[in-house]
C-alpha cells in the first residue's frame, strides 16, 4: 500500500463519549480542535499520542456549551495560547455566565463569532460550515469541513455531528458525498430503558432533542450512502453511552449499512481513535450552502426559552 502523502488532511477523535469530547483536524495549514471537553493537561497528552501538541492548534471550533464539549481549564488555555476561539454569540451568553475566564478571552480578542450557514475559512486550505442540530444545548452545531489538497487538486470533506436527538432530513443534504462521516450512535435503545436512571433521564436520552440511538444513526447512515457516486472511505461513531451501550452494538449497527470497504473506527472516551488520512475525491469545492427546508425545520427544533 503506498504512503500517504503528507499533504493529505487527517482527523483523530481524542474522545468522545459521556465526560469529554474533543477531536483533531489536521491539514497542512494548521490545526483545527473541536471541541474541547478534556483538560488542557489531558488534551496534551491526547495530542501525544498522534505526534502533535498544543503549538499545532491553530483553531477551536465549539459544538455546544455541556460540560462534556468544554472545560474551563482549556478555556484558559486557549486564553494564554491565545487561539482563535469560534462560538455562536449564543454560546458566548453562556460561557460569560458560566466561566470567568471568557471575559479575558473577549478581551483578547481571542473569540471569533460565527454564524449558522455562514462558512467559515480556517487556514487556507479548509471552510468549515456550521448548521444546527437538535440537542438540549441550545444552540448546538454540526460542522461540515471542505478543504483543498494541493498535490492531487482536488477536494475532501468531513461531516461531524456529535451530538443529536434525532437526525433532520436536511442533514442528508449537508453531509451528501462527504469522504468521512463522524456521528453520534450513543445508545442501545432496550439498555437505556433498562438501566436504572431515574425516568427523566431517560425520556431526555430517547427524546427527539437528546441523543442517537444506534438504529437511528444506522438508518440515518444508510440514507446518507444512498445515491453516492463513490463509496464513504470511513463512519467513526461517536459519543458512545458507557452504561446504555457496548462497542459492539455500535459496531453491528454500523457494519449492517456499510459498504465493506468503509472502515469503520469506534471513538473512545479512553483514548484517541487511528488517525485517518482523508483522500481527497471532487474536482471543485462544493456550494456549502444550507438546504431550503433548513431554516424551517430548524425554527420547529428550537426548543423555547433556551434561545
Amino acid at each position: 500500500m503506498p504512503p500517504v502523502p503528507d499533504s493529505f488532511a487527517r482527523f483523530t477523535v481524542l474522545a468522545s463519549g459521556s465526560s469529554a469530547n474533543a477531536s483533531f483536524l489536521q491539514t497542512p495549514s494548521g490545526g483545527i480542535l473541536i471541541d474541547c471537553g478534556l483538560g488542557p493537561r489531558e488534551l496534551s497528552q491526547r495530542l501525544a499520542v498522534i505526534g502533535a501538541n498544543w503549538s499545532n492548534v491553530d483553531a477551536v471550533v465549539l459544538t455546544h456549551t455541556h460540560g462534556d464539549h468544554i472545560k474551563s481549564a482549556s478555556l484558559a488555555q486557549i486564553h494564554r495560547l491565545k487561539v482563535p476561539f469560534y462560538v455562536h454569540r449564543l454560546h458566548a451568553e453562556h460561557l460569560a455566565e458560566w466561566s470567568s475566564v471568557y471575559e479575558k478571552l473577549r478581551a483578547s480578542g481571542t473569540i471569533r463569532f460565527f454564524e449558522e450557514g455562514v462558512p467559515i475559512p480556517l487556514g487556507e486550505d479548509v471552510v468549515c460550515l456550521p448548521f444546527r442540530v437538535p440537542h438540549d444545548s441550545n444552540p448546538t452545531f454540526g460542522f461540515r469541513f471542505d478543504g483543498y489538497e494541493g498535490t492531487t487538486g482536488k477536494w475532501w470533506s468531513l461531516g461531524y455531528a456529535s451530538d443529536l436527538g434525532h437526525a433532520p432530513k436536511y442533514l442528508n443534504e449537508i453531509f451528501a458525498e462527504v469522504d468521512v462521516l463522524a456521528v453520534e450512535y450513543n445508545h442501545d435503545v432496550l439498555m437505556e430503558k433498562n438501566c436504572g436512571r431515574p425516568k427523566h433521564l431517560i425520556e431526555r436520552v430517547l427524546g427527539s432533542h437528546g441523543h442517537l440511538s444506534n438504529l437511528q444513526a444506522a438508518m440515518f447512515t444508510s440514507e446518507i450512502l444512498q445515491s453516492r457516486r463513490y463509496p464513504l472511505q470511513a463512519l467513526i461513531p461517536l459519543h458512545l453511552s458507557r452504561q446504555c451501550n457496548t462497542p459492539e452494538f455500535a459496531m453491528l449497527a454500523a457494519r449492517a449499512v456499510l459498504n465493506p470497504a468503509t472502515k469503520l473506527l469506534l471513538a473512545s472516551q479512553m483514548s484517541p481513535t487511528n488517525t485517518l488520512a482523508i483522500v481527497p475525491t471532487k474536482s471543485a469545492q462544493p456550494v456549502l450552502t444550507l438546504p431550503d427546508s433548513y431554516v424551517r425545520i430548524t425554527r420547529q427544533l428550537r426548543i423555547p426559552g433556551m434561545d
